[in-house]
C-alpha cells in the first residue's frame, strides 16, 4: 500500500500527542518511575506553541485512512557560520513507526519528507537522531549536513 505523508497542523494535536505518548512508553517500558502524565502535558504545550510559531513541523505516514508513523522537524537558529550563514538549522526527532517488519520503508518516506520540508524552508543544515534510533539512516551518526 502507498504511504502518503501529510503535514500535522493544530487541528491533529491529539493525534500527535497519542503518536508521542506511544514512542515515550514503548521507548522506555523497561524504566520505572517515568511520569507519562506530565511528559503528555509538556508535550501538549510544547506541540501548542511550536506548531503555531512553526518552529516544529510534524508529519504522518498514512496508508489508506490510517495513520501508520509520524516524525518531527525542530526548526531553530544557532550562531551563523560561514557554511551556514542564516544560522537556521533544523533536527528531525520522534520518527516513529513501531517495529514493524515493513516499517523500515515507511520511516524513510518520514524522513526523507522531512528533509525535504527542510530544504523547501532554505534550511540546509540538518542534525538527525542517532541512527540507532532511525536504523537505515547512513553515513555520520548523528548529523546530516544535506546541501539543498
Amino acid at each position: 500500500m502507498a504511504t502518503i505523508i501529510r503535514q500535522a497542523t493544530i487541528t491533529d494535536i491529539n493525534e500527535l500527542i497519542r503518536w508521542r505518548m506511544r514512542s515515550l512508553r514503548e521507548k522506555f517500558a523497561h524504566h520505572a518511575g517515568i511520569n507519562f502524565t506530565k511528559l503528555r502535558q509538556s508535550s501538549l504545550s510544547f506541540y501548542r506553541r511550536a506548531l503555531s510559531m512553526e518552529s516544529y513541523i510534524g508529519c504522518f505516514a498514512d496508508q489508506g485512512y490510517m495513520a501508520v508513523g509520524y516524525g518531527g522537524l525542530c526548526i531553530y537558529r544557532e550562531t551563523p557560520t560561514e557554511e551556514n550563514p542564516s544560522g537556521c538549522c533544523a533536527y528531525v526527532m520522534n520518527v516513529y513507526t513501531g517495529f514493524s517488519d515493513d516499517a523500515e520503508p515507511v520511516r524513510r518516506s518520514i524522513v526523507d519528507w522531512l528533509v525535504e520540508e527542510a530544504h523547501r524552508r532554505g534550511i540546509t543544515k540538518i542534525y538527525m537522531t542517532p541512527k540507532r534510533f532511525i536504523p537505515y539512516v547512513d553515513g555520520d551518526d548523528f548529523m546530516l549536513h544535506a546541501e539543498a
